[in-house]
């Protein structure tokens, strides 16, 4: 997975979220390692990667809404992964999607979220409609 492409996502994901919320929307830079979770995802360790992402953005106590931006980054990393990745690891992404949607405090995200960890875990990624707000929170 290219980190450059990943970024594009996450920042294509923030994009549909602010024509979604009626207003602007910039991506926010990660307040994790995306390359780690990108390569964690790739070597079949994402729920793990996942939860050290989590653990980096604790330590930032930030705000609900810019929380559920960085899930959001998050997710669109484990979108991307979701795509590109062999369908025995498809399990460990759904299970990191739904970790975030546990997680996450605005009820448009979580939904999203759960939605997408559905359609990873039956093998429908694709059909993931880009409309559909995750990657940050309208507030």
């Amino acid at each position: 997975m290219k980190p450059v492409r990943s970024r594009l996502v996450a920042a294509l994901f923030a994009a549909c979220l602010g024509l979604a919320a009626g207003a602007p929307t910039a991506a926010q830079p990660a307040l994790f390692d995306p390359s780690a979770l990108e390569s964690g995802c790739i070597r079949g360790q994402c729920l793990a990667a996942t939860r050290a992402s989590l653990s980096q953005l604790e330590v930032h106590r930030l705000p609900e809404a810019e929380l559920n931006s960085q899930l959001g980054v998050i997710a669109a990393i484990l979108y991307e992964a979701a795509r590109q990745a062999p369908p025995e690891a498809q399990g460990q992404i759904a299970q990191a999607l739904l970790l975030l949607a546990r997680i996450s405090t605005d009820e448009t995200q979580r939904r999203s979220l759960l939605l997408l960890a559905r359609q990873v875990a039956d093998g429908e990624i694709d059909l993931f409609d880009l409309q559909t707000p995750f990657a940050a929170s309208p507030a």
